[in-house]
């Protein structure tokens, strides 16, 4: 597969002509990409406009995905709002502006009802599957979409298949966030979402394919609605820079080449070496959590540990997990980790002794009164307090860490006494509540 947008900042770069355009390094090398880190300069085509190189790229990426497939240079948050934005304006002159979601949304989800302005129907239950968005569309009249997490951070895999099927009958879109699934298409059978009846997904290369940091796609189901298709670009530039980073673009262009030459196998090959050490894990008394095929999450409790004195343990040992919790330690495995790093990965483990188990009382959850929408509540006027005299009070918004940036409250509900608990058992001490 060619390789348009690579092939021309090679020739660019090779050309060591006078650079009298952004950006201001001058292709001069201070980190070792400079002569790569070009503008949308003649020749380099646009990315919301494409007419080129970057037309043809992205139409290699749509026939790897086996859909109509779109970048972005700045990881799946645009995309997950440019999919709901698509869903609102396109939803018909019938249908409401409620997105029927669960409660496990990455932050972008919330932030994008912040900035579109659409109604939320939230779905709580702990599995993400077909009966739970059956009884949820049931009771919401003609929503504009069904979104779901999947995979989620610990490696959950949801019935999108199912899902996909009720989402049919009741003529409603079904948006993924499969930020963490990009690899899923390789797998055989492919677990990707669009291939399971998905109307959009966005997906972060960056997070489990070999490219760089921010490099991510927009996918449009073949048969989905033709305005998300022809609307995509544009509403991916309503959230993203107008100045995209062209290493990034330069790695998604290099990534559709590696992709073809037998990285399913390889995929394969990574997938059977990560279920030996689950099992290895299983059998050692450690709790393996999800079914994600190239996601570790251990769950030590049972063998003495929290997720953070297991992550702190393997960081001892060099081996630097993605992200850990009191309940469980994540680690991203892809082919590009060596025989060595499960080998180390095992080794570490081995000398670890069995201690008596950890009982963690992790605060109750119960659902929460909106007494305002997200996009009231957060452009309304705020002031920050301790969350200990916040019960009653109706949040604004919230500065959430990521990994997993995903909200114990959201903006515009009111604050109960176990959602305080909650904050302070994940070390949230303040939060910002609305005026009154």
């Amino acid at each position: 597969m060619n390789t348009p947008i690579a092939d021309f900042s090679d020739a660019y770069a090779k050309k060591k002509g006078v650079r009298l355009h952004m950006p201001g390094h001058k292709g001069k090398n201070f980190s070792g990409a400079e002569k790569y880190d070009i503008t949308e300069i003649s020749g380099a085509d646009q990315l919301f406009l494409p007419n080129g190189i970057i037309k043809t790229s992205e139409e290699n990426a749509s026939e790897i995905f086996g859909a109509d497939t779109f970048y972005s240079a700045e990881g799946s948050t645009p995309v997950i709002k440019a999919m709901l934005y698509l869903a609102v304006k396109f939803k018909g002159n019938d249908v409401s502006d409620t997105v029927v979601a669960f409660r496990n949304v990455h932050r972008s989800f919330t932030d994008a009802a912040a900035l579109i302005g659409f109604n939320i129907r939230w779905i709580y239950s702990e599995n993400i599957d077909a009966k739970s968005v059956l009884n949820a569309l049931g009771k919401t009249p003609k929503p504009c979409a069904v979104y779901i997490t999947s995979p989620d951070y610990f490696g959950n895999i949801a019935d999108i298949k199912g899902i996909a099927e009720i989402c049919k009958k009741f003529g409603v879109p079904l948006i993924t966030d499969a930020a963490h699934g990009s690899y899923l298409k390789f797998l055989s059978p492919s677990l990707f979402p669009t291939d399971f009846g998905a109307d959009m997904c966005a997906s972060s290369a960056h997070k489990t394919l070999p490219a760089l940091t921010g490099a991510a796609y927009l996918h449009v189901k073949k048969g989905a609605k033709k305005e998300f298709r022809e609307n995509a670009k544009y509403a991916l530039s309503l959230f993203s820079s107008t100045s995209p980073s062209y290493l990034i673009l330069r790695s998604l262009d290099n990534l559709n080449a590696l992709l073809c030459r037998g990285f399913a196998e390889k995929i394969s090959d990574t997938a059977k070496k990560v279920s030996e050490l689950k099992n290895f894990l299983t059998e050692k008394g450690f709790t393996v959590l999800g079914k994600e095929p190239l996601k570790l999450s251990v769950c030590p409790l049972n063998y003495g540990y929290t997720g953070k004195e297991f992550a702190d343990i393997m960081r001892e040992n060099l081996i630097e997990c993605d992200y850990a919790e009191d309940t469980a330690a994540v680690f991203i495995f892809s082919p590009y980790n060596k025989n060595r790093d499960y080998k180390a990965f095992k080794k570490a483990v081995a000398v670890i002794p069995k201690k008596p188990a950890v009982s963690l009382h992790t605060p109750e959850s119960a659902p929460l009164k909106a007494v305002k929408s997200v996009r009231d509540a957060v452009l309304s006027p705020c002031r920050k307090v301790s969350v200990k005299g916040a019960e009653g009070k109706v949040l604004s918004h919230y500065d959430l860490c990521c990994p997993p940036a995903i909200p114990i409250a959201v903006p515009g509900e009111e604050i109960d006494d176990l959602t305080v608990k909650r904050f302070l058992y994940f070390g949230i001490n303040e939060i910002y509540i609305i005026k009154k």
